[in-house]
């Protein structure tokens, strides 16, 4: 999370921040909160750094990682809800361009799930933000964020349910930068395994 206070820093978004952390109904929730919002900032950074991007264009991807998930209705609404009120709540504390507002619109689109957004009409920086915000299986709590967070706490699945979708998702899932792919292809068989394992107890 570190790292996520220093790009916010480093790009002038504290009233970004501020208004993400006084508005934002979602922050605690099981999932869709703080802790997620922050791993995708992250990993937009990596991947952007990865991807050679000028700052003008990591900070646009920033402040879309930070908007992404905001006021989720985790598992209540569909999910063109939930990007339709990100995008509102973005263009309600934008301080930025109309070109930069639209930039940052459809970016916030592009993680909306299942994908609108064609992958032959992604952009790069579009793949970059779905790639960051897909990686959340790759972080150090995978379990409590996806297996409990998400799957039977947000979308009420039972511990069983919960491990088949997850396997299933994790075995179809798409990756589009090369520093995504290399994540994916070192961790993803040890993800497996421990579902899998978890799978065998229940």
């Amino acid at each position: 999370m570190s790292m996520s206070l220093e790009l916010i820093k480093k790009f002038k978004l504290d009233n970004y921040l501020s208004f993400f952390l006084t508005k934002n109904k979602a922050i605690d929730a099981p999932y869709h909160n703080l802790y997620h919002t922050f791993c995708v900032i992250e990993n937009c950074f990596k991947i952007s750094k990865d991807e050679n991007l000028s700052e003008p264009e990591i900070r646009i991807l920033v402040l879309a990682a930070l908007f992404h998930d905001f006021g989720h209705s985790h598992g209540k609404e569909t999910d063109d809800k939930n990007v339709k009120l990100a995008q509102e709540k973005f263009l309600e504390a934008s301080q930025e361009s109309d070109e930069d507002n639209n930039k940052i619109i459809e970016l916030i689109l592009a993680t909306q799930y299942p994908y609108v957004i064609s992958d032959e009409k992604l952009s790069l920086s579009q793949k970059i933000l779905r790639d960051a915000d897909m990686m959340q299986m790759f972080e150090k709590n995978f379990l409590q964020q996806i297996w409990v967070g998400l799957l039977q706490q947000e979308l009420k699945k039972s511990p069983k349910e919960a491990v088949e979708l997850q396997l299933k998702f994790m075995q179809s899932a798409k990756f589009y930068t090369n520093y995504a792919k290399k994540v994916n292809k070192e961790l993803l068989p040890i993800r497996i395994k421990a579902f899998e394992y978890i799978k065998s107890k229940l």
